[in-house]
């Protein structure tokens, strides 16, 4: 059950119908060994899965599955997250009062179970949201809370995702300075367990900001070695 769970996060961004295909898996085989907690986690993973394809729909039937089964198995873990995903898909709808109050509900959940991973998602979602609403002092500090955790726990693809979510917010305010050393920072992690999809990621967006300095044979080069991967990959 935990093997299926790990392989299905593994391939959320690259090839989300694995993800989906293997938390499938793991939820079946949790209902027959009549797993008491945990169950949850697959139907998290399957509703990112869906995120990441654009079926809004499908992704809301199952982060809302998942709290609800999270409530009756008492999987306070699991709450959490379901919280802060349904938090996500709501702010990524517009839906920002309704998205604040998942959020602060998972915060308050994470910090209860002492769950640090769990924190630094909340306060990368909570950033986005401050972003959105035009608080860049306490999105910018949200971001950096999430890093310091990250950077503690020293896990690659985590530490690469909060490199590129704080690069893209500097990036986005016109800082690129910052949103370079982060992006290059990121691409240094990437590399590091050769995430070939991210890295494309990093690339294309590496492209944008030298760009906007009018480095324009540097953004084409870069964004061309991307271009390949993504293609290569059918990301």
């Amino acid at each position: 059950f935990d093997l299926l769970n790990d392989l299905a996060w593994e391939y959320r961004s690259a090839y989300p119908d694995s993800t989906i295909r293997l938390g499938q898996k793991a939820y079946e085989l949790g209902q027959q060994l009549k797993l008491q907690i945990g169950l949850a986690e697959p139907l998290n993973f399957i509703g990112v899965a869906y995120n990441t394809k654009g079926d809004r729909l499908k992704t809301y039937e199952y982060y809302d599955q998942a709290l609800k089964l999270s409530i009756q198995q008492n999987d306070s873990l699991q709450k959490a997250y379901s919280n802060n995903n349904l938090g996500r898909l709501f702010y990524e709808q517009g839906s920002l009062l309704r998205a604040y109050d998942y959020f602060i509900e998972a915060l308050a959940m994470f910090e209860n179970i002492n769950d640090s991973s769990g924190l630094a998602y909340t306060y990368q979602s909570l950033a986005r949201l401050y972003k959105s609403q035009g608080d860049l002092v306490k999105a910018e500090n949200h971001y950096l809370k999430a890093n310091k955790i990250r950077i503690a726990l020293n896990q690659s693809p985590n530490l690469t995702s909060a490199f590129i979510q704080t690069a893209k917010f500097y990036q986005e305010n016109n800082d690129h300075e910052k949103a370079l050393l982060y992006f290059h920072l990121a691409d240094s992690t990437a590399s590091s367990i050769q995430d070939e999809i991210n890295l494309a990621e990093i690339k294309t967006f590496l492209a944008k900001s030298y760009l906007h300095r009018g480095q324009l044979k540097e953004a084409q080069e870069i964004c061309a070695e991307g271009l390949r991967v993504i293609v290569q990959k059918n990301n």
